[in-house]
């Protein structure tokens, strides 16, 4: 995403969205996303990139909606975003209390905004986080995992150590601040 000086946006490993009833970093976005590892702005139609940085793709934008009569843009859903059902938070706990009987005292209760969430703290080590995956495999329950900070403040790529254990069947999110 360019910022309005014309220089990209770095998002500084925290987060924001917008939709059409939030604040807009263009005023004829219809979408704003800033995460840790992406950033993006969504605009309706050709249109709405008038003021904006990317104004010079006006004309492309509107040759490509010539070509593509059907298609729109779609817009994220703000709403709420996922409906958790009981038997998904209540394995989510048993999880998270097995795992401190075996040792991991770090892992916390899933909280009440991600109830099959466990968040990984900042002081696990790469070879802690093994240990963890290894020992506490998810046995194909609803459960994400989030890690309370970036690759970078870690010091290791956890998102590739996660998909050496997970094989594609467990998510990730980045934990709210604190």
């Amino acid at each position: 995403m360019i910022g309005t000086d014309g220089k990209p946006v770095a998002s500084q490993g925290n987060s924001l969205s917008a939709s059409d009833d939030g604040p807009q970093l263009y005023p004829n976005a219809a979408y704003t996303s800033m995460e840790d590892d992406s950033n993006w702005v969504v605009f309706k139609d050709a249109k709405a990139l008038a003021g904006s940085p990317y104004e010079s793709k006006q004309r492309e934008y509107a040759d490509c909606e010539a070509k593509n009569p059907d298609f729109t843009q779609p817009i994220p859903d703000m709403g709420p975003q996922h409906q958790y059902s009981g038997e998904d938070k209540q394995a989510a706990l048993a999880y998270a209390q097995a795992a401190r009987k075996k040792g991991f005292d770090w892992v916390k209760d899933p909280d009440a905004d991600t109830p099959t969430s466990i968040t990984i703290p900042g002081t696990v080590s790469e070879s802690e986080l093994r240990r963890f995956l290894k020992e506490c495999p998810t046995d194909g329950a609803n459960i994400s995992y989030a890690f309370a900070g970036t690759t970078e403040e870690f010091g290791y790529d956890y998102n590739k150590v996660l998909s050496e254990f997970t094989s594609g069947s467990a998510s990730t999110e980045a934990a709210p601040q604190q």
